[in-house]
C-alpha cells in the first residue's frame, strides 16, 4: 500500500462541479468546453481546433467535389473522418472518466463532486452561545437550546445584486468549505481565496444524533452553502492519538509494521479502529516518526450516518487536533527543537494540543468545570459563561486558569520526559478571547515563553473579522502547499459506509444541485458555442449532401463498358450470367486447390523414398466427374537396385508402406498399392563389351494411387 504522506492540495477534492463538467462533456464536447471549464486550456483548445479543422475539412471538400477533384476530395473527407473518429473516442473516454467520478481539473484534483462552491455572503457572529456540560457520547452532543449564532447581521446577507453574482461564481473562484464538530456546537466556514466568504456557529440541541444531522443541515442553510462536498474535523474525546518512533522500512510493508507498532502504545484492538497514519524521516535519528490516530467504528460509523443524513458527503474527515496543528504552523519558530503548545478552550472543557511543524506530537481533553459550591456565590442558576462574564478576575477565573496550568505542567513534563531537548517556545489560545486575555500574562510567567491569543494567527491566515473560536475551521480550510504537511484522514482506510437511505441522498446529485450547476456563464457560453458550431455543421452538411449525390450521379453516368453487352441488360437478366460466371470462378479454385495439393505430395513423395529406390516417372491424370468432383490417378514408375533380390523386395513394400501412412500423400486417394514389379538386366556404361559378362539385375515397380474424391 502507498505510504500515506503530507497530502497537499493538489490531491485533494476539486473546487469544480463535477455535474457541470458531465453536462458540458454530454452537450458540447466536441468543443472542448468540459475541459476549458476544468481549467486544463491546452486539451481543451486541441479538441476545439480539431473540430474546427473537421469542419473546415468538410466544407473544402464541396468545391473541390463538385469540380471533379475525386483525389482532393477524398484527401479532405479522410481527413475529416479521422479528426471526428479520434475527438469521438476522445471525448468518450472523457464522458465516463468524469460519470465515474475521476476526471481532475487544471490543479490535477479530482473532480468527484456533482457541485461544488458556497453560494452567500459573510455571516458575522458576534457572541458564542454556551451549554451545560455533558458527558461525550458515540456523536459528540451538548445539549443547548440557543439559535444560531448571528453578528451585527443576523445571518448571511441574501440581498444585493453584486453579492449574488459572486455567490453564483463560488464554485469557480476557489472556494473552500469546512464543517468543524465541536462537543457544544457546529461551525461551518467557507474560504474564497484568502478571504472568509461565509462563517456560521449552530449550537447543538440535545445529545442524539437526529441533533448533530439537525444542526449540520441549519449551519449549511444558514451560511448557503450548495455543495454536498465539505472537509469536516470530528471532536477529539473520541480520537486516540500516539506519537513513536520506528525504523525506515519499506513502504510495501509499512502499514502492517505501523499497525503491529501501534499495539504497543494503545489499549484497545486495532480491528475495532478506524486508523491512520502519517510519517516522516527524522534527519538527526535516521528513524520515521510516526503519528497514530485511531476512532472506534461505532463512533465512526456514528458520524458518518449522521452527515449522509444531512447531505453532506466529507472530502476528508480528520481530528480536530490536525486542524489546529496546521493552523500552528503559520507561527512555528524556527528552532528544530521548539515546540508550540495550543489550547482550544470551548466553554470548560480544553483541548491542548502540543506540535512541531505541523505535527502533533501530545493532544490531551481536559476539564476546566469549576465547582458547583464556588458558583454559588453568583447563584446557582448562573452557568459558567455568565460567571465568567461577571467576574473576569474571581475565583471561578482563578481556578480555571489554575486547572490550565497544572494541565500544562504535566503535557510538557511528559514531553520533556520523552525528548529531553525539546522547549516550548509559545503558547497559542483560542476560544473566547474575553475569557483567554487575562490568562496570557500568568500563562508566560509560568512557563517562560510567549503565551498569546491566537488573533493574530487568523489575521494573517484568513482575511475578515474571524473569531478566535474559529481557529479549528480557519486550520481545517488552509491549503496544504507545504509537502510536510501531516495529512491524517479516516476516510483513507474507511471501509464503514453509511447506511440507508442516507447513503443513497448522498450518493445522488439532487434537482438543486444540477439547477445551480446550470446557472454558470460556463454552461451558457459552452452551450451558445455548442449551438453555433451545430448550426454551421449543419449547413454545410446539407450543402454537401446534394454535391455528393450529384457525383455519384455522375459517376454512375460515365462508368465504362465492361464488355458482353452487361449495360443493356437488366438486373434480372444479369442473375443468370453471374451465376455462370461464379461457378467457374469456383470450378478454377478447385482446380487450382487440386494442383497446389499435388505440388504438397510430390514434395512427400520425395521425402518417403528409401534407400536404392529411385523414381523413373510420374503420370497424373485428373477429370471432372458428372457429381462435381474431381476424379485423380496418380502413377509412380520408380526402380530398386540394392544387389539382392530380397532386399530390393523388401525396398519397394517398405516404400508402399510409407506412401500409405505419410498424410499428405494418401490424402484424397482410396487405394495406394504397387503392381508390376519386374526384373530387369542391364549393363552399366564404361565396363566395355556385352562379352565380358559383367551385368547388374535390379527391380522396377508402379506405384498407383486413384481416387474419386475431392483432392
Amino acid at each position: 500500500m502507498t505510504q500515506p504522506s503530507g497530502a497537499s492540495a493538489m490531491t485533494g477534492p476539486s473546487a469544480k462541479s463535477r455535474l457541470v463538467a458531465f453536462l458540458l462533456c454530454t452537450f458540447a464536447g466536441w468543443s472542448g468546453a468540459h475541459r476549458l471549464y476544468a481549467g486544463r486550456k491546452r486539451s481543451g483548445l486541441i479538441i476545439l481546433g480539431g473540430t474546427l479543422c473537421g469542419l473546415g475539412a468538410a466544407l473544402a471538400m464541396l468545391p473541390a467535389a463538385a469540380a471533379g477533384q475525386t483525389a482532393l476530395a477524398g484527401v479532405l473527407g479522410l481527413t475529416q473522418l479521422v479528426l471526428m473518429a479520434g475527438l469521438a473516442i476522445w471525448v468518450t473516454v472523457d464522458w465516463f472518466v468524469i460519470l465515474l467520478g475521476k476526471f481532475r481539473d487544471g490543479a490535477g484534483r479530482r473532480m468527484s463532486a456533482w457541485s461544488a462552491g458556497a453560494k452567500g455572503a459573510t455571516a458575522q457572529p458576534a457572541a458564542s452561545a454556551t451549554g451545560s456540560e455533558s458527558a461525550a457520547p458515540a456523536v459528540p452532543a451538548a445539549p443547548s437550546a440557543a439559535p444560531a449564532e448571528s453578528g451585527p447581521a443576523a445571518g448571511p446577507s441574501r440581498g444585493g445584486f453584486g453579492e449574488r453574482i459572486r455567490a453564483l461564481l463560488g464554485p469557480l473562484a476557489g472556494t473552500r468549505q469546512g464543517l468543524v464538530i465541536r462537543t457544544n456546537d457546529v461551525e461551518v466556514i467557507a474560504v474564497r481565496g484568502a478571504a472568509v466568504a461565509t462563517r456560521v456557529r449552530v449550537p447543538l440541541g440535545g445529545t442524539e444524533q437526529r441533533h448533530l444531522v439537525q444542526a449540520v443541515q441549519q449551519s449549511m442553510e444558514t451560511a448557503l452553502i450548495k455543495t454536498r462536498r465539505l472537509a469536516v474535523a470530528i471532536p477529539t474525546q473520541d480520537v486516540l492519538f500516539r506519537f513513536f518512533s520506528m525504523p525506515v522500512i519499506p513502504k510495501g510493508e509499512l502499514e502492517n509494521a505501523v499497525q503491529f507498532e501501534a499495539r504497543k502504545y494503545i489499549p484497545f484492538k486495532t480491528e475495532g479502529l478506524m486508523w491512520d497514519y502519517h510519517t516522516s524521516q527524522n534527519a538527526a535519528t535516521g528513524k520515521l516518526d510516526v503519528v497514530f490516530a485511531a476512532i472506534p467504528k461505532d463512533t465512526f460509523q456514528a458520524l458518518q450516518d449522521a452527515l449522509a443524513a444531512a447531505g453532506v458527503e466529507p472530502t476528508i474527515i480528520e481530528p480536530r487536533t490536525l486542524s489546529l496543528a496546521r493552523l500552528a504552523a503559520y507561527g512555528q519558530p524556527s528552532g528544530d527543537n521548539e515546540f508550540v503548545c495550543i489550547v482550544d478552550v470551548e466553554g470548560d472543557q480544553a483541548h491542548i494540543a502540543i506540535t512541531r511543524n505541523r505535527i502533533p506530537y501530545l493532544a490531551r481533553d481536559i476539564s476546566l468545570q469549576v465547582r458547583s459550591d464556588l458558583m454559588d456565590a453568583y447563584g446557582t442558576t448562573a452557568g459558567v459563561g455568565e460567571v465568567l462574564t461577571r467576574a473576569k478576575t474571581g475565583p471561578e477565573m482563578d481556578r480555571r486558569q489554575q486547572r490550565l496550568v497544572s494541565e500544562l505542567n504535566v503535557s510538557v513534563d511528559f514531553l520533556m520526559r520523552e525528548y529531553p531537548s525539546a522547549k516550548v517556545a509559545k503558547i497559542l489560545l483560542f476560544g473566547e478571547d474575553r475569557v483567554l486575555e487575562p490568562w496570557c500574562a500568568g500563562l508566560a510567567e509560568r512557563f517562560h515563553c510567549p503565551a498569546e491569543l491566537g488573533t493574530a494567527l487568523l489575521q494573517q491566515c484568513a482575511e475578515g473579522d474571524v473569531p478566535l473560536a474559529f481557529g479549528s475551521a480557519v486550520g481545517l480550510v488552509q491549503p496544504g502547499a507545504d509537502s510536510r504537511r501531516c495529512a491524517i484522514d479516516f476516510l483513507r482506510r474507511s471501509r464503514v459506509k453509511p447506511s440507508g437511505e442516507a447513503a443513497l441522498k448522498a450518493a445522488v446529485p439532487d434537482t438543486a444541485e444540477i439547477l445551480t450547476a446550470l446557472k454558470t456563464p460556463q454552461v451558457a457560453v459552452s452551450c451558445v458555442v455548442a449551438a453555433g458550431l451545430l448550426l454551421a455543421m449543419f449547413v454545410a452538411m446539407s450543402q454537401w449532401a446534394p454535391s455528393v449525390q450529384r457525383q455519384l450521379e455522375r459517376m454512375m453516368a460515365t462508368r465504362p463498358d465492361v464488355g458482353w453487352g452487361l449495360n443493356q441488360l437488366d438486373q434480372e437478366a444479369i442473375g443468370p450470367v453471374r451465376d455462370q460466371a461464379q461457378a467457374r470462378v469456383t470450378f478454377m479454385k478447385r482446380v487450382n486447390e487440386g494442383r497446389l495439393l499435388m505440388a504438397s505430395k510430390m514434395d512427400a513423395l520425395v521425402r518417403t523414398l528409401p534407400e536404392g529406390v529411385w523414381l523413373t516417372r510420374l503420370t497424373t491424370h485428373q477429370e471432372l466427374s458428372p457429381m462435381g468432383s474431381i476424379d485423380a490417378r496418380l502413377t509412380i514408375a520408380g526402380a530398386c537396385y540394392l544387389g539382392e533380390a530380397g532386399r530390393e523386395l523388401r525396398a519397394i513394400q517398405e516404400f508402399e508402406r510409407d506412401a500409405k501412412e505419410n498424410p499428405i500423400l494418401a490424402k484424397g486417394f482410396k487405394t495406394i498399392r504397387v503392381e508390376e514389379i519386374t526384373s530387369q538386366v542391364e549393363q552399366p556404361s564404361g565396363y566395355g563389351s556385352p562379352e565380358d559378362e559383367l551385368m547388374a539385375t535390379y527391380r522396377t515397380f508402379q506405384l498407383q494411387c486413384n481416387s474419386n474424391q475431392t483432392m
